[in-house]
């Protein structure tokens, strides 16, 4: 009895700790979001604003579709880039430019539950930066940001893309390195590596094991 009592209580106070996080999560999101539509700050601080709200809507929407799952629940690659892909759409367009189209390609993989936060930074970066840097002024065509995951060799392979003006032209007159160094380093998170291509845009490309 004592044994069942225990359960229970343990259910209960997981239960409300999964009500205060969401509420935490509506809250900060609901402050920040207020404090950026009435910001009177330069565009570079609106975006790092929005960039970190981008990133609090993609916890949000990940705690909701994963922390309520059955236990033994797989963790499926397909439901996590949707939760993310959602979020990135509502990041916004600050300067009047013309929207970045996602193409997204996802194989039904299951995902070890340690890799969440990790993927979802490293995407979160790696769209962010895209926005800033690979689409100057003089940009002409379509936009495009691609997120493909796939089976490789044993390891999943995903890769983050855009088709702006690449590694040599997009942070010429920006400090060099620091996402890159971030993005590396939740790589090796992951056990994994990662490597940032230059070819017709900017490409992360990074490879960690799901077995």
């Amino acid at each position: 009895m004592t044994k069942s009592k225990d359960r229970d209580f343990n259910e209960i106070m997981v239960s409300e700790l999964r009500h205060r996080t969401m509420n935490f999560f509506n809250l900060m999101s609901s402050v920040l979001r207020i404090k950026l539509e009435s910001s009177q700050h330069g565009e570079d601080t609106r975006k790092f604003g929005y960039e970190i709200l981008t990133l609090i809507d993609s916890f949000r929407s990940i705690f909701t579709q994963f922390v309520y799952r059955e236990e033994r629940a797989p963790l499926m690659a397909g439901d996590l880039f949707q939760q993310l892909t959602k979020s990135l759409r509502s990041f916004p367009v600050l300067d009047s430019a013309e929207p970045v189209r996602l193409d997204t390609r996802i194989e039904p993989l299951e995902l070890p539950g340690d890799s969440i936060v990790p993927l979802t930074l490293i995407t979160v970066e790696s769209y962010t930066n895209s926005l800033k840097y690979a689409f100057p002024e003089h940009h002409e065509g379509e936009k495009e940001f691609h997120i493909h995951l796939r089976k490789k060799n044993e390891q999943a392979q995903l890769i983050l893309r855009d088709n702006g003006v690449g590694l040599s032209q997009g942070k010429k007159k920006h400090e060099p390195g620091t996402g890159m160094e971030i993005m590396k380093s939740l790589g090796v998170q992951l056990r994994g590596s990662i490597e940032f291509l230059d070819q017709g845009g900017t490409e992360v490309r990074l490879h960690f094991p799901i077995d």
